[in-house]
């Protein structure tokens, strides 16, 4: 078996909700997994019970993360709770472990809440999303959170911290736990790590505060707790993953100009929703943003998908035009997570549209739940 076939029957065994897969590749999971699960397990037992030591900082600190390997939403709702808490007056600053930048080992300012000080190869791209989108909110980069956590507070001066992606790094003291679980499969195939996606036992969940579905529609919560057979006391909310249009490059005889659109939703006007496209994308779930695209009306005739994470060179670029001028595409749709991956100067050869997503809930309750757990929380 070659290297690659190797690597995508481990991948599908991994993903595989429906236990596809080769049957001794299975079994060879299943043990590493077991293995992984207990020593992530002694670990979190190690950190609850205090054998080993953890640090606070000096304000109050809220991380956002998920018990499953793999995008459920993390940076749209970060962003979401950032302006909430805008919205009440408070200093906010976010901090992220930098992932795949440069600068995560030693960690950096992406933004001081007003400009952008570090490019998203240095930054990761998603801290670098968010710090371009978020006005006012410092980010900052660094795989030691509690030294990232001290330069901010030093620097910044915030009354809220913002843990991107934090539920797992125990080493740090934090206020409230939020966890985001995939509403399609809270828990993937229910196995641990290598044998499926789950970063640690479900009984981790313990340790959360709230748990949120994503990509759950409006339905009740305790439906999705029954689905995926998760006990828990903890409040739970529902919430929906809006796609939108947040820019474009227009390419004409003339040049190219990058054109912000803001939050255009389908149906849009400017843009014909017939138009024959070609998408491409390197995110935890591709065809979910297949799917998104074809939501906004476009006829999709061909589509490329990449590892997360993925940063284009020009072989993949080249392999994306190839395929735009060989389908005859008026248009090219990407992420935004990718979008900053790619050069800035690259030159398209047909207009490209740049999807966002943004996270909304039915009603007020996890607002409100938000609102009073901050209000019992000492401030520093």
């Amino acid at each position: 078996m070659s290297i690659y076939r190797l690597t995508s029957e481990i991948r599908k065994t991994i993903l595989s909700t429906r236990g596809e897969g080769n049957a001794i590749l299975k079994k060879l999971l299943y043990l590493l997994s077991v293995f992984y699960g207990a020593v992530s397990s002694v670990r979190g037992y190690l950190y609850t019970h205090n054998y080993l030591r953890t640090k606070r900082l000096p304000c109050l600190v809220i991380s956002v993360g998920n018990i499953t390997m793999g995008g459920t939403g993390k940076t749209p709702m970060v962003r979401y709770l950032c302006r909430i808490f805008q919205q009440h007056d408070l200093r906010v600053a976010v901090l992220s472990r930098g992932y795949k930048g440069t600068h995560s080992k030693k960690g950096g300012i992406v933004s001081n809440g007003s400009e952008l000080l570090l490019p998203p190869g240095a930054s990761g791209d998603e801290p670098w999303m968010l710090a371009d989108s978020l006005e006012n909110v410092p980010v900052v980069v660094g795989r030691n959170r509690y030294r990232s956590g001290m330069i901010a507070k030093k620097s910044f001066d915030p009354q809220v911290l913002v843990l991107d992606d934090g539920f797992q790094h125990l080493q740090l003291q934090r206020d409230l736990d939020i966890v985001l679980l995939d509403g399609t499969h809270p828990l993937g195939n229910g196995h641990v790590f290598p044998r499926g996606t789950l970063r640690e036992s479900v009984s981790g969940l313990d340790r959360c505060d709230a748990l949120i579905f994503t990509r759950a529609g409006s339905g009740d919560p305790a439906k999705h707790l029954v689905r995926s057979g998760i006990k828990t006391s903890v409040p739970c909310f529902a919430s929906v993953h809006k796609p939108y249009i947040h820019s474009m490059v227009e390419v004409s005889k003339d040049g190219q100009r990058f054109v912000k659109t803001g939050d255009l939703a389908y149906p849009d006007p400017g843009i014909r929703s017939a138009q024959k496209v070609i998408g491409f994308s390197g995110i935890a779930d591709n065809h979910g943003f297949e799917a998104a695209v074809r939501g906004f009306g476009f006829d999709i005739a061909g589509f490329l998908g990449y590892e997360d994470h993925h940063w284009y060179d020009e072989k993949d670029l080249e392999a994306i035009f190839d395929l735009a001028r060989k389908k005859k595409a008026e248009l090219i749709v990407t992420t935004r997570k990718d979008f900053v991956r790619i050069d800035k100067d690259t030159q398209w050869p047909v207009d490209v549209v740049v999807v966002d997503v943004k996270i909304e809930f039915p009603d007020d309750g996890f607002e409100r739940w938000l609102e009073d757990s901050i209000g019992k929380l000492p401030r520093n």
